[in-house]
Parts: structure tokens; sequence; C-alpha cells
């Protein structure tokens, strides 16, 4: 006989706000009072209470919640553009038209000679 793959379950549509919120107090009355310590086996207890599909459907809503959340607005700050870093002003000095350009124009410079390429063994 030849094994066949469970089905997949369907999914499950998402909980209520109202679910996620009463989920989220839950899960707090497991903190410690100084934020730093936590109480992993009660939360394995309370997490064990509910099943599967409920998770599934809180874990759900939260992620629809995240994902669908509009950005935050800021009305105090107004848009600030990037400025480029002021230049100090260069000392111009009278030159001649000729030596203005550093750099001769291509007529009057040499052709460049390329190596040919050395076979190596």
């Amino acid at each position: 006989m030849k094994n066949r793959p469970l089905p997949s379950p369907p999914p499950v549509p998402p909980a209520t706000r109202a679910e996620v919120d009463k989920f989220l107090k839950g899960l707090q009355e497991f903190r410690a009072k100084d934020g730093k310590s936590i109480d992993e086996a009660g939360i394995k207890q309370f997490l064990d209470k509910m099943t599967v599909g409920s998770q599934q459907a809180i874990g759900r809503r939260i992620m629809m919640d995240i994902l669908k959340s509009p950005p935050p607005e800021r009305h105090d700050e107004p848009e600030r553009k990037r400025q480029r870093p002021k230049r100090k002003p260069t000392k111009k000095t009278k030159t001649s038209p000729k030596s203005e350009s550093k750099r001769a124009s291509k007529k009057k410079r040499s052709p460049v000679k390329k190596k040919k390429a050395i076979r190596r063994r």
C-alpha cells in the first residue's frame, strides 16, 4: 500500500482584536515585576490550554495588524532636504589662456601604445 500524505488543514479565520487582547493580557501575567525573568513553565501551561486553531487565529490576526498598519505620521517635523557640504573657495590666479587647460587636446596628445600580451607557461 502506498503512503499518502496527510491533507493540510483548512486555513483558520483570523481572531478578533478582543481575543488577541485577552491573549496578550494572559501572557503578561507571567512576566516578573523586574521585567527580566519569565515564568516559562506557566507560559507553557497557558499555551497548552489553548487549541492549535485558536493559536493560529491569534497569530494570523497579529500578522494582519502588523502588515496593514499605516505608516507613522510626522506632524511637527517638516521633511528636510539633504544639504551638500560647502566647498572652500579656491584661489584664482591670473593665467594665460593656454595654461588654463592642464591636459592637452586629443589631437595634440601622443597615441597610447598598447603592450602585447605575453604568454606564460
